[in-house]
């Protein structure tokens, strides 16, 4: 029955007892999981928050299975990686770290293969309309400052 619910594996006891744990999907827009989008840092953060590996070294631990675990399970750790001889292929992202990088989202700055630039996004803009008189505008009047806002953790 294509509709019967499936259940989650025990991410967190498996990665706790050392075997190598890889995540990954094939489904981007098909009919059997139409919010396929591809980004593998969105895999990492559903399994952060289903399999409850929300403290630091768990989280980071998501990001490791999405990389270099993967790369082990492919057999492609020889392929994988940034140095001399290897292929080039990656992404970019305005992350200060993997923390940053899970807890915010950023799109891909870049994406490469075997060193090309492929795909590039162009960086987004928030501004915050403030008025020093009563707080948040409506962006309206000539009073609202506007600021750029950077939601990182300094």
């Amino acid at each position: 029955d294509i509709d019967s619910r499936r259940g989650l594996t025990r991410i967190k006891e498996l990665w706790q007892a050392g075997i190598n744990v890889s995540l990954g999907h094939d489904d981007i827009m098909d009919p059997w999981y139409s919010f396929g989008t591809g980004n593998m840092v969105q895999v990492a953060q559903m399994a952060m928050h289903a399999g409850q590996m929300t403290g630091r070294s768990e989280a980071m631990a998501c990001i490791d299975m999405i990389t270099t675990h993967s790369a082990r399970t492919m057999q492609i750790e020889s392929l994988y990686g940034i140095s001399v001889g290897k292929p080039a292929s990656m992404i970019l992202v305005d992350a200060d770290d993997k923390w940053d990088l899970l807890r915010r989202m950023p799109s891909a700055r870049f994406v490469l293969s075997h060193g090309r630039v492929v795909a590039e996004t162009k960086p987004a803009e928030t501004l915050a309309r403030w008025n020093a008189h009563s707080g948040l505008g409506d962006g309206t009047n000539e009073s609202n400052v506007p600021a750029r806002i950077d939601f990182r953790i300094s």
